[in-house]
Parts: structure tokens; sequence; C-alpha cells
């Protein structure tokens, strides 16, 4: 088995090259589009600590679905895409996914992307952007059959690596970490701080097989607050 560590420096690697290769391209003043760079390069690390977690033998799997992953999530991302969704006025209302049993509120109409690789992990994404005041807001969500046969301390793991994967996938630090729960589900809240400078909160929940991950990056913490207590189950 591989590392966790090196896996990470190895998708991290190819992920800042494809950014960087972007960015030379734009001319975008907006910050949300480095949030938003950030928040999909840290939310497809969580993977990592299923690995860690030992919720699989073979962590080639979970290195494919991010090599793959990487390009499509920064094109997805990037200024330069013409599925971007930047929101100018900002007006907050609820948005609920019935296959995903969860609503939230949002500041805008999210974006939704959903990828599967060839070994079927899929992440399904919810992501808003502002661009005034700029902000970025997102839910993802995996499915993690292997669950219903982990232990306890399993799980713990699962959770306790959960935000430190979020935060070294997005090249980030993170200032706190504690346990949370919702509606009887185990969970965690953290906050991070990038080397970019800014600084955002999270929460991650495990639903029985399914595990939420839900960030936000605003200038406001009470736009934040909003956003993360407003997330409830369905």
């Amino acid at each position: 088995m591989l590392e966790t560590g090196l896996l990470l420096k190895e998708w991290e690697f190819g992920f800042s090259a494809i950014v960087s290769s972007e960015e030379k391209q734009s001319n975008s003043g907006s910050n949300s589009n480095v949030y938003l760079k950030f928040c999909a390069a840290a939310a497809i690390a969580i993977p990592f600590s299923l690995v860690g977690a030992g919720f699989t033998n073979d962590s080639a799997i979970a290195a494919r679905y991010l090599v793959k992953s990487a390009p499509t999530t920064a094109l997805a991302f990037s200024p330069l895409s013409p599925s971007s969704t930047l929101v100018t006025q900002t007006v907050w209302k609820e948005f609920s996914s019935s296959e995903g049993k969860f609503a939230v509120s949002m500041p805008g109409t999210p974006k939704q992307e959903t990828e599967t690789d060839e070994d079927g992990l899929t992440s399904h994404s919810f992501t808003v952007e502002l661009e005034n005041p700029d902000s970025a807001y997102l839910v993802t969500y995996y499915d993690v059959p292997e669950v219903a046969k982990a232990t306890p301390e399993q799980i713990k793991e699962l959770l306790d690596g959960a935000p430190d994967a979020f935060a070294k996938g997005g090249n980030a630090n993170l200032t706190r970490s504690q346990n949370i729960i919702l509606d009887g589900n185990p969970g965690r809240e953290f906050e991070f701080t990038s080397t970019e400078g800014f600084s955002g909160k999270g929460r991650v929940y495990l639903v029985q097989e399914r595990l939420f991950l839900v960030v936000a990056i605003a200038p406001q913490s009470q736009s934040i607050q909003r956003f993360l207590d407003s997330f409830r189950l369905l």
C-alpha cells in the first residue's frame, strides 16, 4: 500500500501545475475563482482519509481517481469555463437535493458537478461563487459503502482525518477541529487558513454510508455561519 502522504504530494503537484497553467491564461481579478479552485483541490483530497482510515487496501484506487479528476475539476472552476456560475447579486434561498437527501441555504443557485471514475468512486458537488463580496460555498458528498463494515475506531479515524485531508489538499493549514453531531450523526467542524491568506470554515458529517463536506470561504463570518447552520438532512 502506498503511503497517503506520498499520494497527496503526487496529486498536489499535478493539480498545482494545472491551476498555474490556467492562471497564466486568465486576467480575472476575482478572488472567488481562487477560492473555488482551493475548494476543488481540497474536496477531491477527501478520499485520502478513506485510505488512511483503512476502508480500502488498494490506495491506488484513490490515486487514479484524483489524478483523473484534477484536470476536470480545475477546468470546471476556472474563469475560462463557459459553465462557470458567477453570482453578482446575493439572494439567499434554500436549495434541496432529493438524490443527495440534504437541503441548504445558499446565496444563489448552485452549479452541480458529478464525477465518477472507472472504479465507481463518485463525488457530487454543489457550488456557488460570489463576485461581490468574493466568496465561495460548497457542498460535496461521497457514498462510502465500506463504512457499513467499519469499526468505531475506523469511523473516528475517518472523521478525524477528513479535515486534515481537506486542508492538505488545498495547501492550507488546519487551525481548529472539533466534534459535532447532526441529527445523531457524527461529524467534525474545522477552520483553515490557506497559503494565499484567506480563511474558511467547514463541516464534515458521516450519515450512514454517505460522507458530506460543507465548506464556506467568505469575508463575513455571519454568511459562513448562516450557510453552515442551514445544512439539514432530508
